[in-house]
């Protein structure tokens, strides 16, 4: 599941048409690559507030991430 690369927050309009309910939502953003180094933690992308709801709401039954943090 992609992003819009100019941002860093993964947004509602990113999972639009996608079929959420029951389902693992496993987001790729690529800050895994720095994983061990100083730069993991540095601007890492993370899901918004709406978008949490958003999935939460449309049944995600789990989120997961490769960056610090989900959130910001």
């Amino acid at each position: 599941m992609g992003k819009a690369p100019e941002r860093r927050t993964y947004e509602v309009e990113d999972f639009q048409g996608k079929k959420v309910a029951g389902k693992a939502v496993l987001l790729h953003t690529g800050q895994g690559r720095y994983f061990g180094e100083r730069a993991y933690s540095k601007n890492s992308p993370y899901v918004s507030t709406e978008t949490a709801d958003w999935l939460v709401r449309h049944g995600a039954v789990l989120v997961g991430i490769d960056a610090v943090l989900i959130d910001d």
